[in-house]
């Protein structure tokens, strides 16, 4: 007998008898983190990409760029040492590594990066977007896989529309390879940079805040 979905105001049935949420809660589950976790789509981390861009190009010189790329690089050439020369490997670790080749090959480091980090610095500004630390991970995978067409398909809208896409899911047990691996070599920058930004932000207001009350005082 099928019990009830877990998920708290569900309602619905589990889709399996030992099963603890409903079809829709349990696709959610493998696919963001998170029974109750909603995608982050490329229109809505697009601002938080700006911001890094920006960052970037009032420091273009800093060498903290070309070293995040260059961590990035480190990574997609130890996921590739290991996928020559170990032929029995975890399946999940051999999945994740995959990805991470498959994006180093066909996307440029500066992107990734930018990605990467856009991404943490939401988690750091709305927070309140993830469910849990494991949702904002899956999130951080989907976004970074995201950026080839090689992990999605895409086919016409029936009504004339955009094409519809699709991306290709990973078992969740890859995505946490891939969470965790990226999270080792850009996470602390990640982290940094956002802290970053968020005070840049906060000085701009106080600053603008500072000149309209200096021009009250004119009065």
């Amino acid at each position: 007998m099928h019990r009830w979905c877990r998920v708290e105001h569900c309602g619905n049935r589990t889709k399996t008898p030992y099963g603890v949420y409903c079809g829709k809660h349990d696709s959610a589950m493998r696919d963001h983190g998170d029974p109750e976790q909603q995608g982050i789509t490329k229109g809505q981390l697009k601002p938080y990409v700006e911001m890094i861009q920006d960052k970037r190009s009032r420091h273009p010189d800093n060498k903290a760029w070309v070293m995040m790329e260059a961590k990035w690089n480190s990574l997609v050439n130890r996921c590739q040492e290991p996928l020559a020369s170990l032929p029995y490997m975890n399946v999940y670790n051999r999945m994740g590594m995959k990805e991470i080749r498959k994006v180093g090959i066909h996307v440029e480091p500066s992107k990734v990066v930018d990605t990467i980090l856009a991404m943490y610095l939401i988690e750091y500004l709305e927070g309140q977007r993830f469910k849990s630390d494991q949702a904002f991970r899956f999130q951080l995978v989907r976004r970074v896989r995201g950026l080839t067409t090689l992990n999605s398909k895409s086919w016409p809208d029936k009504n004339g529309g955009k094409p519809k896409i699709a991306y290709d899911k990973l078992p969740p047990k890859a995505s946490k390879v891939i969470a965790t691996l990226i999270n080792e070599s850009l996470g602390p920058a990640g982290v940094t940079i956002a802290k970053i930004v968020k005070e840049d932000d906060e000085k701009e207001r106080q600053e603008r805040l500072d000149y309209f009350n200096a021009l009250e005082g004119l009065r």
